[in-house]
């Protein structure tokens, strides 16, 4: 699974979750998306009674899951715990539940509201193979904690829309006060236009009445966004539909400025013409305030561990944001209204009774009251507080209210725990590290260093902090650090290499991460992260030192990097690789690997160097072409693996001159495969001979057994036939059941004797009388010899002109094809089409007999030429035998295709050159 594709997989489905019309939309688009990134085959939400279920499945031919098949995991998922596995990892009972479902791989994870339990984040897969790794299950832990988050977000839009509902309802009835009155009329073409304005208009608009009455349409005035709604609205009145009277919309006036408009308007008779007359209200300050209330409410409600409420002079609780009511589960009319010491918040009476002291207090002239109090959810559980309570001034500064606010001491306490370990495990982290750390204040001192980086300059840590960092460098290396420390001023963050002096003098390289410390804007220093590279420096020349060798070895190294703009750039080159190419060395420092390659393959090897680069496991030995400065044509072979170079990708291969291996290869190929078939060939011609030998030892043998056997059977057969013929002949008065046993002798006695006919042929060698033929007349004469059915079409699609001329012996030949026919007749049945066709090319001739009958199953297509194999009830299986052997005496071959429901084709070759003859 690639990591990326699911995380932009659930941030695009989040995103659609906020966009979408309705939750149940945005949530089915989620699911949709983070199961496509999975390879899931189903993803559902459901809440915790399973009221409310939202699926997805990537094949919708799935049923939908009504049982609650999830229950029996509720209380590890209520513990923030995963459900996750392949069906053999779970318990016995639970296996046969998970395989009755078909579920090969299940993934459940919690969904929390507000810090309680709200349902499950689920996934299926019904095939094996979907195990994820932690950065998979990690991403869809945070799937789950957004779905949670979005769906509190709905809850306190829902909220706020009823607030907003109440608030326009008050303000509205307060900004009607002073009206602007206007009459509109169609004039022509022109709509709305204005009959009347009065002056309270004119000051809304900035237009005088003249400018205005008879030449302005209303509709001139309306802001450009909302004009499409106010046309409508208009046409509809006027045309005497039920239009809501009062509405909202945008203006500009004169000077361009854009304001608001509060409008009721109604329809009525002018002059014989339906005209509009509209009241109108600037309410540009309360859609101001509106929106200005908006923002503070959504600040009041994300406040998650916050509670805070308002308190009229009575002590009545008016506002409360979403924390202190469904966060501790209780409705909106459970307190709002009440007194507030009174509400179930403060059952206790002791902390009721202090709560309302604590009010009282307020409302008497008191400024501030702190107490810290327990208050009961809807569940009956305790939540600990620092409570306050405030007085609450207008916009005289009068006294207005009360303003409640509570922070939950458990979040204060989890913060307090959780700095702490954070600290402690920060300094663990920072005093363990392999890599040396330096902070260094605004002026360039030691401020904090850990042990690593002391044993590095090998000072101890009570020598360091103070000292300044100039101490512990050389003059080249305070001019890079002077650089640097400016680009920390400026925020910018960086890595670079650095050589530090130790104490006993030593030099040693580094690379270093720095990062800037701001507070509140101002530069307070920095800290970096060193790398000590003084074996990596003693390695590389150790490697270089190798790699150079390689030269005397005829070996060619090289190392490339995407850099500079340059694809494949050489980075380092052994001296051979010059030697090989004829270019310097600085003249490859500047080139691409790519201007070596000949054009002709150069996208190939380019395509092997891209896929490669991303991970591709390839074939590590590749061979191909060079071109040398002279242009020279080498062969090369290449042993190539990718590294990592100064932090990026590189490209790294070893490779040798094999043109001359090459060419010695080739020839050898080529005599290997020469060789090959040669042997292939005198294989095949010994196979063929031996299948012949084999098949005339067989043939023979039925041969001689066929003919010793129908010479036997056809003298008996003769008396039986002459007998009955007598018997009809003599019995003249006999009965209808005496007349059928006798037809029944005399058709089974002729069958017996074609039978016999067959078995003679068959035994007989037969040599072709050839004479000159047309192929079409005898194909023909088979045609009319065989009884055709009324529902069957024979066609026969022959070249005319000319006839197709060859030599052979028609009586055989029509033998054939009366066969092919007679079984195509028996595989169609009552109703089909026979197609012959036959074809006359320069080397042979071929004919094709096609039908559309039941076909020939495939384990039995392969012995249907072998003697007496027959799927027959009534024949000895010769018929395809006698016409193999007939079409084999005449120099050809006979094939077979068949497909079992859609007909069966023979093909009969006979080669030109034996018909010649």
């Amino acid at each position: 699974m690639d990591l990326n594709v699911i995380v932009s997989a659930i941030a695009a489905g989040v995103e659609d979750i906020l966009e979408a019309d309705t939750f149940e939309d945005g949530i089915r688009s989620l699911l949709e998306r983070v199961g496509i990134a999975i390879g899931a085959d189903r993803a559902y939400v459901i809440d915790d009674p399973g009221s409310e279920r939202y699926d997805w499945c990537k094949d919708e031919d799935l049923p939908e899951r009504d049982e609650p098949y999830f229950n029996r995991w509720l209380d590890r998922l209520k513990k923030f715990r995963a459900v996750y596995g392949d069906v053999e990892e779970f318990s016995a009972d639970e296996q046969e539940l998970l395989e009755s479902l078909g579920i090969k791989t299940l993934l459940m994870l919690p969904i929390f509201v507000n810090g309680g339990f709200y349902g499950i984040l689920g996934f299926e897969w019904y095939e094996s193979g979907h195990k994820m790794g932690s950065e998979e299950l990690d991403v869809l832990w945070a799937a789950s904690r957004h779905i949670g988050e979005v769906i509190r977000r709905k809850r306190i839009e829902e909220a706020f829309k009823d607030s907003e509902s109440l608030y326009r309802t008050m303000v509205e009835a307060a900004d009607r006060v002073k009206l602007a009155f206007v009459m509109a009329q169609d004039v022509g073409e022109q709509k709305a236009v204005f009959q009347f304005v009065n002056d309270a208009f004119s000051e809304i608009t900035g237009y005088t009445k003249d400018e205005m009455v008879g030449r302005l349409s209303l509709f001139d005035l309306i802001h450009p966004d909302d004009l499409e709604g106010v046309v409508d609205q208009y046409r509809a009145r006027i045309q005497g539909e039920r239009v809501s009277g009062y509405s909202e919309y945008r203006i500009v006036r004169k000077n361009r400025e854009v304001r608001w408009v509060g409008v009721a308007t109604a329809v009525t008779n002018y002059q014989g013409k339906p005209t509009s007359l509209s009241y109108f209200a600037d309410i540009t300050p309360r859609k101001r305030r509106e929106e200005e209330l908006r923002g503070y409410i959504h600040l009041l409600n994300s406040l998650s561990s916050t509670y805070i409420g308002l308190l009229d002079l009575d002590g009545r609780l008016i506002f409360a944001n979403d924390p202190a009511i469904s966060g501790l589960g209780y409705e909106r009319e459970d307190v709002i209204g009440k007194i507030f010491w009174e509400c179930d918040w403060f059952a206790r009476d002791d902390v009721g009774k202090e709560v309302r002291e604590a009010v009282e207090g307020v409302l008497s002239g008191k400024n501030l009251e702190i107490r810290e109090i327990e208050v009961l959810s809807k569940d009956g559980k305790g939540v600990p507080l620092i409570f306050k309570v405030s007085p609450f001034l207008n916009e005289k500064g009068e006294l207005a209210g009360v303003t409640v606010e509570g922070m939950v001491i458990t979040e204060l306490k989890r913060a307090e725990n959780a700095l702490k370990r954070s600290e402690k495990r920060y300094r663990t982290l920072i005093e363990n590290m392999n890599e040396g750390l330096n902070v260094i204040d605004a002026n360039g001192y030691f401020t904090l260093v850990n042990e690593a980086f002391c044993r590095l300059l090998e000072y101890e840590a009570e020598e360091l902090l103070g000292m300044h960092v100039y101490e512990v460098l050389d003059d080249d290396n305070r001019k890079i650090l002077s650089k640097e420390l400016e680009k920390r001023r400026s925020g910018v963050r960086s890595r670079y290499e650095l050589t530090w002096t130790a104490k006993s003098g030593r030099k040693i390289p580094t690379i270093t991460a720095a990062s800037p410390i701001f507070e509140d804007g101002i530069f307070k220093g920095s800290y970096g992260v060193l790398t000590d590279l003084t074996r990596i420096r003693e390695a590389e020349e150790l490697y270089r030192t190798i790699i150079d060798a390689a030269s005397d070895a005829r070996e060619g190294f090289a190392l490339v990097q995407d850099i500079d703009g340059i694809e494949a750039k050489h980075v380092y080159v052994n001296d051979y690789y010059c030697e090989l190419t004829g270019y310097t060395r600085d003249e490859l420092y500047q080139m691409s690997a790519f201007e070596l390659i000949p054009d002709d393959i150069k996208d190939e090897v380019h395509d092997r160097y891209i896929r490669k680069m991303r991970g591709e496991d390839l074939p590590r030995y590749h061979e191909f072409e060079w071109v040398r400065k002279d242009g020279r044509i080498l062969t090369v072979g290449l042993s190539s693996a990718v590294t990592t170079y100064r932090g990026k990708p590189a490209f790294l291969y070893y490779f040798r001159d094999v043109t001359g291996e090459r060419l010695l290869s080739e020839m050898l190929e080529v005599y290997r495969h020469h060789l090959e078939d040669l042997v292939e060939e005198r294989t095949r011609e010994l196979e063929q001979a031996h299948e012949q030998l084999r098949r005339k030892e067989r043939l023979a043998t039925i041969g001689e057994l066929s003919g010793t056997f129908a010479h036997e059977i056809r003298n008996p057969l003769g008396a039986i036939k002459n007998s009955v013929y007598y018997l009809d002949m003599v019995l003249k008065d006999r009965s209808e059941k005496v007349n059928k046993h006798l037809s029944i002798m005399q058709r089974e006695i002729s069958r017996i004797d074609r039978l016999i006919s067959d078995l003679l042929e068959f035994s007989r060698v037969k040599t072709p009388r050839k004479e000159e033929i047309v192929m079409e007349e005898v194909i023909r004469g088979a045609i009319e010899k065989v009884n055709i059915p009324e529902g069957i079409e024979v066609v026969l699609k022959d070249q005319s002109p000319p006839p197709t001329v060859l030599c052979g012996d028609p009586d055989q030949l029509e033998r054939v094809f009366m066969n092919l026919l007679t079984n195509a007749l028996d595989a169609i049945g009552d109703r089909g089409r026979i197609e012959i066709m036959v074809e006359d090319g320069d080397e042979e001739v071929v004919v094709t007999v096609r039908d559309t009958g039941c076909g020939i199953e495939k384990d039995i297509i392969g012995k249907i030429f072998e003697p007496l194999y027959t799927t027959k009830s009534n024949g000895i299986g010769l018929g395809l035998a006698i016409c193999k052997q007939i079409i084999e005496a005449h120099s050809g071959c006979i094939e077979v295709e068949s497909e079992e429901g859609v007909g069966t084709t023979f093909t009969l070759r006979f080669p030109r050159v034996i018909l010649d003859e």
